[in-house]
């Protein structure tokens, strides 16, 4: 069985989630508020891409799920190429093949980076030994401080209802890029 709470469940402490958390069965996440929309609503052309869609499997991996799930990845009846009601595809229909969103690389690049951040963590216990102390240590800052510090502000901002402008404050490409490249140097010096 796989849990699936609503995404912005997954930093919160609530007796749900410990319940969940308690049974030891994998975690997943789905995504259909999106609430980092400013004005709130279905357009999520009108979103923070960042928060809701490349730090998504990075929120997952950061509150224990090991899942993302979205409404919808491809649906509704209405052409998505022109101006639609409700704009909630990640891809489109294309003549042979589905086109790919700026939204939906972004889930691309963000579960490559939960990739990297599990296979760091799986090296560290399973082998940290062999690591040097300096490498453990990079790799401990990554995961227990440079983490939370990329995820918990745009959590909360969004949480509490801040405006675009506070969300975009805390999730924007600047802190995105530093914390990939802190990632990779991880990776570079396990493999040194």
């Amino acid at each position: 069985d796989v849990w699936v709470p609503p995404f912005d469940w997954l930093g919160i402490d609530l007796p749900e989630m410990d319940v969940m958390r308690s049974t030891g069965e994998h975690m997943w996440s789905y995504n259909c508020a999106y609430t980092s929309s400013r004005p709130i609503g279905p357009n999520i052309k009108n979103i923070n891409l960042l928060y809701e869609f490349r730090m998504a499997a990075l929120t997952a991996f950061r509150y224990g799920a090991s899942g993302i799930g979205y409404w919808c990845y491809n649906a509704g009846r209405e052409n998505p190429w022109s101006r639609i009601r409700l704009e909630y595809n990640l891809v489109y229909p294309g003549r042979t093949k589905p086109v790919t969103s700026r939204r939906w690389e972004a889930v691309r690049e963000g579960i490559e980076d939960y990739r990297i951040l599990a296979a760091l963590r799986e090296t560290l216990a399973a082998g940290g030994e062999r690591l040097s102390k300096d490498v453990r240590d990079k790799i401990e800052y990554l995961l227990q401080v440079s983490l939370p510090c990329l995820i918990d502000p745009a959590f909360e901002t969004v949480r509490f209802g801040y405006s675009r402008e506070a969300i975009e404050h805390v999730a924007n490409s600047t802190k995105m890029q530093a914390f990939r490249q802190e990632m990779m140097a991880c990776v570079k010096a396990v493999l040194q």
